[in-house]
């Protein structure tokens, strides 16, 4: 029985404060499941291998075809622009047992290079219980005032991501409740979104931490790193001075003073500590005022610490949400915009929160998500960045947690971990190599679009996609796709063909198909695991006058990449 949306979402609890979710370990309560607490990181942790039978599916008709020249490189093809994570809560989720296995296998296959979160200086609400710490807790003072630094929990986030083997874009925020200036006023994390009641102070706390970071992990680490100002300043969720939208409002130069002091005094306090670490911001969500204001002051206003004239910004940062084309667009204007400042020709430019809309109120457990339109949408937004230098931009970042809970990326059965679609997508596209080649749409019918790239000849691997943004439950019928790859040589080559569609690859399809249970049991868990596998259809494919052709059908809203000799 298929249950829709709407039900799936009812059953799962929207919009409650716990996050609660048929698919999160609380609910899986299988008399033979072992509990999360007794979750344990493992060296050796991989994905279940169990596999099913692909679905047949009859040849349809060609709608697309594609080209793809193994002997043409035309850029590069660097998995830092996509492979990025970032999520709340920093520290508690961090932390977890239910996560140590995700990091295990994040490492194992070198999965993602950067990571970013909120709440580095956060202060944990009052009452807060364990699993609700977002915050490191690094700051305090005693009884005279004296600034009292404590690293143990910011330590234990950081070597557990740089033991992923990934590196942090660190955002500073938010402000430590000792050095708030004013009544304390708390975002939905516990997190003072106040201004510094003494700047000294705060530079000298982002000095502190930098030092200690230099100590810990070496110069040639951490300037590796990204080191952000704050996260989203012009809403007020994030910053005391920021706008709430919808309600009406316009940032001057007055009105955003204090953020701009902030962000002199940060990065003052960061280069004293090593003048080749990378700084920037400033998060923006979304105010084209503020941005323009930052831009401003950052090249041609006065420094608040030093008198002179800018302050240094070697990345610029901003979000965004919503369809494929209002990010491509919005990406182009404000590439412009950081371009037309000379001064910001060398800065990288950062989309460091990214992905469809979302309506907050289903709390990032829509279908939207869980299944396999994510994989599809990350496709098309990869693509839009290779083909659009104006709008090109360096990195872009999925924000969701590693293990269930907020657009997540797995789900956790006791010890059984289960990858969506979204963390298959990131599997597949790791298999990329680093040189980009030509690919033709010569007729590029039902959506279907391809990129591609090789790991030296005759290797090529292939990403053919087909994105529906007006049809997110992926209904409809399969398309034919031909694909002709050329600049191969010999007269045979293996071909692997992994796919994330609606009957592949797909986690929340087949626990839809089992019709939604609350509580699954073990055989049922082993056959969500098993068709959650990504498990390739392998060929062997004739090579003629260089060529190879292939023939396949796309589900909507669905991911292929076809591995040339991958054995």
């Amino acid at each position: 029985m298929q249950t829709t949306r709407r039900e799936f979402l009812k059953q799962i609890g929207i919009g409650a404060a716990s996050l609660a979710s048929a698919w999160m370990l609380s609910s899986c309560k299988a008399a033979d499941l072992p509990a999360r607490a007794a979750l344990t990181p493992t060296s050796n942790f991989q994905l279940p291998t169990a596999t099913l039978p692909a679905p047949t599916l009859a040849p349809p008709p060609i709608t697309a075809r594609l080209s793809a020249d193994v002997s043409r490189v035309v850029g590069a093809c660097d998995s830092k622009m996509w492979a990025n994570i970032g999520f709340d809560p920093m520290y508690s989720h961090t932390v977890s047992p239910a996560t140590q296995p995700v990091w295990d296998l994040i490492r194992t296959n070198k999965l993602f290079r950067y990571i970013r979160c909120h709440n580095t200086f956060s202060d944990a609400a009052p009452n807060a219980r364990p699993d609700q710490i977002y915050g490191c807790r690094v700051y305090s003072e005693d009884a005279t005032g004296k600034s009292r630094y404590n690293f143990q929990y910011l330590d234990q986030v950081l070597d557990t991501w740089t033991r992923a083997g990934l590196k942090p874009i660190l955002e500073m925020g938010f402000m430590p409740d000792a050095l708030a200036e004013g009544a304390l006023v708390r975002n939905y994390s516990g997190g003072a979104v106040n201004t510094p009641r003494d700047y000294t102070k705060w530079r000298e706390l982002i000095h502190q931490t930098v030092k200690h970071l230099l100590a810990r992990y070496g110069a040639d680490e951490i300037r590796t790193w990204y080191f952000e100002i704050w996260n989203e300043p012009d809403l007020r969720t994030y910053f005391i001075d920021g706008h709430q939208p919808p309600l009406p409002g316009k940032f001057t130069s007055e009105s955003v003073a204090r953020f701009m002091k902030m962000y002199d005094y940060f990065v003052d306090g960061a280069l004293a500590a090593d003048s080749q670490i990378k700084v920037g911001g400033p998060g923006l969500a979304g105010n084209n005022e503020f941005f323009k204001l930052f831009l401003d002051h950052i090249t041609r206003g006065t420094n608040a610490v030093t008198g002179a004239r800018g302050t240094r910004a070697d990345f610029i940062s901003w979000h965004g949400y919503g369809a494929s084309q209002s990010l491509l667009d919005n990406n182009r204007k404000r590439r412009a915009l950081v371009r037309s400042y000379p001064e910001l020709a060398p800065a990288e430019l950062h989309q460091n929160e990214w992905g469809p809309a979302l309506n907050l109120t289903d709390r990032g457990q829509s279908a939207t998500v869980l299944g396999e339109y994510y994989a599809a949408f990350l496709c098309r937004s990869i693509d839009n960045n290779f083909n659009n230098a104006d709008a090109r931009v360096d990195l872009i970042l999925r924000w969701g947690q590693m293990a269930d809970g907020w657009r997540a990326h797995t789900r956790h059965y006791g010890e059984q971990v289960v990858p969506l679609p979204i963390f298959n997508a990131y599997l597949l596209l790791n298999k990329l190599g680093p040189e980009r080649i030509a690919v033709e749409h010569a007729q590029a019918g039902a959506n279907v679009r391809a990129f591609a790239a090789r790991r030296g000849a005759p290797s090529a691997q292939i990403v053919v996609y087909r994105l529906e943004e007006k049809n997110e439950d992926g209904t409809g019928d399969a398309v034919g796709v031909e694909l002709t790859v050329s600049g191969l040589s010999g007269a045979t080559l293996p071909v692997k063909h992994y796919r994330i569609d609606r009957e592949r690859a797909n986690a929340y399809r087949a626990w839809l198909a089992l019709g939604s249970p609350k509580q699954p049991t073990r055989a049922q868990i082993d056959e969500i695991a098993a068709r959650a596998n990504l498990a390739p259809e392998t060929e062997i494919v004739k090579i003629e006058n260089g060529a190879a052709r292939l023939a396949f059908g796309i589900l909507p809203n669905a991911m292929s990449l076809l591995a040339l000799g991958e054995e």
